[in-house]
């Protein structure tokens, strides 16, 4: 099955009239997008602190995850040590829970990446804001962009921890994921 992306507008695809994300700016462009047209810009000038949030519900007892699509490209041919964008689970009060991704900015540019699946199960159960912002310094203005955001439930977790032993459920084919283990633990990846 298709898993659901429990964040709306998630490729930015409503353009400048999105108003599922909030912002610190207009930060929207149009073109060279990873999909579709429009994309998200972070940064770009000096001493910039811009971000883009949204509030989003994660079930009880499920694993999350989320990955994005992300582009950086220097101000400069030495990058400011304070050019860096992050990527934070923040209380709906707006404080900083979990940073999840951060990425300082490299002095020559990089094409479209995607991010590696990054966990945000410590959240099932609450609402939160995934937050995505890019700051720059005096001498640098590095522009951060971000495409095609998700985050979707990868499983239903339920321990069964009888002695050492432990049942998760996972949703979805077996195919879906990768199982490897190492010495005396599992690893399972959603592909």
């Amino acid at each position: 099955g298709t898993a659901t992306n429990l964040l709306a507008n998630p490729g930015f695809e409503n353009g400048v009239f999105q108003t599922e994300w909030s912002t610190s700016d207009y930060l929207m462009l149009y073109g060279d997008a990873h999909s579709g047209s429009y994309y998200m810009w972070l940064g770009g000038y000096w001493n910039a602190n811009d971000y883009i949030w949204q509030e989003v519900s994660i079930p009880a007892g499920q694993k999350a995850v989320l990955d994005f699509w992300y582009k950086v490209e220097p101000g400069s041919s030495v990058a400011d040590a304070k050019d860096t964008m992050f990527v934070e689970g923040d209380s709906i009060s707006n404080t900083k829970l979990l940073t999840l991704f951060s990425i300082a900015a490299p002095t020559v540019a990089t094409g479209w990446k995607q991010s590696a699946p990054l966990d945000l199960s410590a959240f099932a159960g609450q609402t939160i804001r995934i937050r995505f912002s890019g700051t720059t310094g005096t001498s640098s203005k590095t522009s951060f962009y971000i495409d095609d955001t998700a985050l979707t439930l990868v499983g239903a977790i339920s321990a069964n921890t009888s002695g050492s032993t432990a049942n998760i459920v996972f949703s979805g084919n077996r195919s879906n994921y990768s199982i490897v283990k190492n010495a005396s633990t599992f690893t399972v990846t959603n592909k």
